[in-house]
C-alpha cells in the first residue's frame, strides 16, 4: 500500500516539473517576432463540475485497509466555480455518498455505515507565478469550508433478525459463546445491511446528538485542459472534522467502544470534468492587433451595392437596383412611409393611413378588415364546430379529480351477520383495505356525485341506512366537497337549458357500469339531436388494496328493479376460522374478502344475476385447481337455496346454507413443502457454492428483495420435508436450513399450508 502512494506522489512530481519547463518551441524568432496570446477572463465566466470518487474514513473504526481508496465506498460531486484572476478560484459544491469502516479483532467487533450530505465553499490556487503561461496541466491547491450531515447505522443482525455474536474461532454465530445452548449455535453470515441506527441505540448514552458537524477540506488536484471549454481533474481531498461521532465510537464509550480521542476525518480521492460556459478572450498584442486588417478597404465596403458605404448607410440590404437617398434608404416620395418600390398606391393623400402595400385605408377596407379579425359567419375562413352539448356542459360540470362511491359501513374487526349477508346481496359490493386495517365497504364506483347520490338513496331505501357517498382519491376516502343541494341546483339549471332540444336524458345507473348520454351526430339545419348510449367501465383504482366484484355475463340495470327482486349469485372459494394468505388466491383478481365478528372469514369471486353465468364462472374456477368451489345465491339481503332461485343443480350446491360451517376449495394435491438451503443478494461463498452441487435438484428462484433463494426437494406432506432437512443437516452440514411451502408456486406459510391439508 505505501508503495501505491509513493509511485502516485512520483507521478505528481514529474508532471509538476515536466510542464513547468518552457517550451524550446517558443523562443523569440530573431527574423519576425511571434504573438504572445493570454488568455484574458470573461466576467461572471462560470465553470460546472461533476465527478465522482472514492471515499476512505479514518476514525475510531479501524481496519487494514483503512485508508486505501480502491476498497471504500462510492462519493459524487457538484460544484460551480468562478477564477478572480489567473492564479485564484473559487468553487461553491455539494458532496454526497457513503463512508464505512468495519473492524474485526479478538477485542472488539465494530462496523458502520454513514450517508453523508456535504456542502461548502473552496479557494485553489495553481501555482501561476511559477509556471509558464500556455500550460495543458496545472496542479490546483486548495482549502475550504463545509457543512456536513450524517447518518450512521451499523450491522447487529441478519435477514432473519438473529443477533451476530462473534467467536475467538472466527466464526458468526446466533449465540454467544458462552451461553448454556451454545453447543446448538447456528453459524451465521454477515448480510452487510446495515440496519441498526446507532444514535437511535444510544450505546454509549450520549444521547439525540446531533447528526450534522463542520469540515475543513485540504485538497490537491492536478487539472489538464482538454479543449479551451473542458477540463479534467483528478487528485484527492482531506476532509478533517469537528466531529468524533461520525462513527458512533468515541473516547469514552462504554467497554469495547473506547475511541482514540481525535476527531473523525474522511478522505475523498476522485477525478471529475468541467465546462467552461464561456471561452476565454485571446489578447494579442495591442501593436499587431490589426497588422492584418486593410482598414481603409473596411471603411469603403458597400455589401448592398446602393452606392452608399456600409459606414454611412442607415438601410442596410437594400434590394438590388432601387434608388436611394444619401443615407442609403429607398426613396419615398409621397411620404407615407412605405418606400416606392413597394408601393402600390402613387401618389397618397398627405396625412392619410395607409396600408403596408401604401394603399390609403377607406372606411370599407377598414370594415373588411374588422369583418375579418371579428368573423364567426365562416364567410373569410372554415369554422369548426365547437358547439358544446348539454351532456357535454353536463360532464364538465360534474368532473372529478377522483371516484364516488356509496359506503355502506366501515370495520377494524368483524361484520356482524345481519350485514354480511345484505353486503353480498349488493352486486357490485367491494372492499377496500386501509392501512390502519380499517376495511370499507363500498358500492359503486361513479365519474359524478349527482350519480352517487342517486344510488346512495336508492339503498337506504333498501334497508341500509347508514349508506352514505365519499370520494375516493390517492388511496383514501373524503366527505365531497360540492354539497347536494348544490348538485341538485347544476341539475336543474342544466335541465332548463336543454328544455328547446327535445332530448331524451336518461342516466342508467347499471351494476358495475354507469351509463350515460353522449349527444353527437348533431344536425343544425332541423335542430335534431340523436343520443347514442355508450357504456364506460368504472375500474377501482389500482393503487387500493381493495378487491371489486364486477359483473360478468348478461349484465342488467338492477337499480330499475325491485332490490327484492334482485337474485346475487357468486362463487364461493372458501371459509375458514383464520385468515388465508392472500397469495393463496394471487390468481384471482375480483376476490372479496369477508369477515364475521365471529372470526369466519369467506372468501368469494364474481357476481352474477344469471345463475349460467355463475356455472361458467364456476367451472373456471375448477380449471384453475379450486376443487371444491360451489355456487351461492343472495336475495333481499339474505343467502337462499339455489333451488329457491329457480336453478336447476345437483344436490351439493343446495346443503351449503349453514354459514357458519368452514368450507375449502383449495386442491390440496398443489400443496407443496421444500428445504430452503439459504438466500443470498450475490453469489453464494464458494464453499456453499461446491456444497450446493452435490445436492440433486437444487432449485433457484429470484425474490422480489433481490435475494437469490435456493431450495432443494419437493413433498406433499411436512414430515418428509422435515426428515430430508435435517440429512441436509447431517450429510452436509446446512444447519440452519428450514421449510418452507407453496401453493401453485405461490409462497405461503408454513403453518397456513398444515392446516390446509387438514
Amino acid at each position: 500500500m505505501r508503495k501505491n502512494y509513493i509511485l502516485f506522489i512520483s507521478f505528481l512530481l514529474l508532471s509538476f516539473f515536466a510542464f513547468a519547463q518552457e517550451d524550446t518551441s517558443l523562443v523569440e524568432n530573431k527574423t519576425k517576432p511571434a504573438k504572445v496570446k493570454e488568455r484574458q477572463e470573461i466576467p461572471l465566466n462560470p465553470v460546472l463540475g461533476i465527478g465522482s470518487g472514492m471515499f476512505a474514513f479514518i476514525g475510531d473504526i479501524q481496519q487494514s485497509t483503512y485508508n486505501h481508496a480502491l476498497v471504500s465506498r462510492l462519493g459524487y460531486e457538484l460544484y460551480l466555480g468562478k477564477k478572480f484572476n489567473p492564479y485564484l478560484e473559487i468553487n461553491f459544491g455539494v458532496l454526497f455518498g457513503k463512508l464505512g469502516a468495519n473492524e474485526r479483532s479478538i477485542d472488539r467487533n465494530l462496523n458502520f455505515q454513514s450517508e453523508i450530505r456535504s456542502g461548502g465553499i473552496s479557494l485553489g490556487y495553481n501555482f501561476h507565478h511559477i509556471l509558464k503561461k500556455d500550460r495543458l496541466v496545472e496542479p490546483v491547491l486548495s482549502v475550504g469550508f463545509n457543512t456536513f450531515e450524517f447518518l450512521s447505522k451499523t450491522d447487529l443482525y441478519d435477514a432473519q433478525g438473529n443477533m451476530y455474536y462473534y467467536w475467538t474461532d472466527g466464526s458468526i454465530r446466533n449465540l454467544p459463546q458462552n451461553d448454556p445452548n451454545a453447543a446448538t449455535a447456528k453459524y451465521l453470515q454477515r448480510d452487510y445491511t446495515y440496519e441498526t441506527d446507532i444514535r437511535e441505540s444510544n450505546f454509549d448514552g450520549y444521547g439525540k446528538y446531533t447528526e450534522r458537524s463542520f469540515a475543513v477540506p485540504i485538497g490537491f488536484h492536478v487539472r489538464s485542459h482538454l479543449s479551451d471549454r473542458v477540463d479534467f481533474k483528478i487528485g484527492t481531498t482531506l476532509y478533517y472534522t469537528f466531529t468524533d461521532l461520525v462513527d458512533g465510537v468515541a473516547k469514552d464509550g462504554a467497554p469495547g467502544r473506547t475511541g482514540n480521542g481525535r476527531n473523525d476525518m474522511f478522505l475523498y480521492t476522485s477525478a471529475s470534468l468541467t465546462y467552461d460556459f464561456m471561452l476565454r478572450k485571446d489578447k494579442v498584442d495591442k501593436e499587431d492587433e490589426f497588422s492584418d486588417f486593410d482598414l481603409l478597404a473596411e471603411d469603403m465596403e458597400d455589401s448592398d451595392g446602393d452606392g452608399v458605404h456600409d459606414f454611412i448607410d442607415k438601410c442596410a440590404n437594400t434590394p438590388p437596383g432601387i434608388k436611394v437617398d444619401m443615407n442609403g434608404c429607398p426613396l419615398d416620395e409621397d411620404g407615407d412611409g412605405v418606400p416606392d418600390y413597394r408601393d402600390d398606391e402613387l401618389p397618397t393623400r398627405a396625412g392619410v393611413f395607409v396600408t403596408m402595400r401604401g394603399v390609403e385605408l377607406t372606411d370599407s377596407i377598414i370594415q373588411l378588415e374588422y369583418d375579418r379579425y371579428m368573423d364567426s359567419t365562416g364567410v373569410f375562413a372554415k369554422i369548426i364546430n365547437t358547439t358544446e352539448t348539454e351532456e357535454g356542459k353536463r360532464s364538465t360540470l360534474f368532473a372529478t379529480r377522483g371516484s364516488f362511491r356509496v359506503q355502506l359501513g366501515e370495520f377494524t374487526s368483524g361484520v356482524p351477520p345481519e350485514l354480511i349477508n345484505k353486503f353480498l346481496s349488493i352486486p357490485d359490493i367491494a372492499t377496500t383495505t386501509l392501512d390502519n386495517n380499517l376495511t370499507v365497504y363500498t358500492a359503486g364506483n361513479y365519474p359524478s356525485q349527482l350519480q352517487a347520490e342517486k344510488r346512495r338513496d336508492e339503498l337506504i331505501a333498501a334497508g341500509l341506512t347508514d349508506a352514505k357517498v365519499v370520494e375516493y382519491k390517492d388511496g383514501k376516502f373524503s366527505t365531497p366537497k360540492t354539497s347536494p343541494q348544490q348538485l341538485a341546483s347544476s341539475a336543474n339549471n342544466n335541465t332548463k337549458t336543454t328544455s328547446k332540444q327535445d332530448t331524451e336524458q336518461n342516466l342508467t345507473l347499471g351494476n358495475q357500469n354507469n351509463f350515460a348520454l353522449v349527444n353527437n351526430n348533431q344536425k343544425t339545419n332541423n335542430n335534431e339531436v340523436k343520443a347514442n348510449i355508450s357504456s364506460s367501465n368504472q375500474n377501482i383504482n389500482n393503487q387500493t388494496k381493495s378487491v371489486s366484484a364486477p359483473i360478468t355475463g348478461n349484465e342488467e340495470d338492477f337499480t330499475s328493479k325491485d332490490p327484492k327482486d334482485v337474485v346475487v349469485f357468486r362463487v364461493q372459494l372458501g371459509a375458514y376460522k383464520a385468515k388465508i394468505s392472500k397469495n393463496v388466491f394471487a390468481d384471482i383478481n375480483d376476490l372479496i374478502i369477508v369477515t364475521s365478528e365471529e372470526g369466519l372469514t369467506k372468501y368469494l369471486t364474481g357476481s352474477f344475476t344469471n345463475f349460467n353465468d355463475a356455472a361458467k364462472h364456476k367451472i373456471d374456477m375448477l380449471l384453475k385447481g379450486y376443487s371444491g368451489a360451489f355456487i351461492v345465491a343472495y336475495k333481499n339481503g339474505k343467502r337462499v337455496p339455489l333451488s329457491s332461485v329457480g336453478a336447476t343443480v345437483a344436490p351439493k350446491e343446495n346443503i351449503d346454507i349453514d354459514d357458519t360451517k368452514e368450507t375449502s376449495s383449495i386442491d390440496k394435491s398443489q400443496i407443496r413443502f421444500k428445504v430452503q438451503i439459504g438466500a443470498f443478494r450475490n453469489e453464494p461463498p464458494a464453499d456453499i457454492a461446491e456444497k450446493l452441487k452435490q445436492i440433486p435438484n437444487v432449485d433457484k428462484q429470484y425474490t422480489e428483495s433481490g435475494l437469490t433463494r435456493y431450495t432443494a426437494g419437493t413433498f406433499t406432506n411436512y414430515e418428509k420435508a422435515n426428515a430430508y432437512k435435517n440429512e441436509l443437516a447431517a450429510k452436509y452440514g446446512f444447519a440452519d436450513a428450514f421449510i418452507v411451502a407453496f401453493f401453485k408456486e405461490q409462497l405461503i406459510p408454513v403453518q397456513e399450508a398444515i392446516e390446509l391439508l387438514k
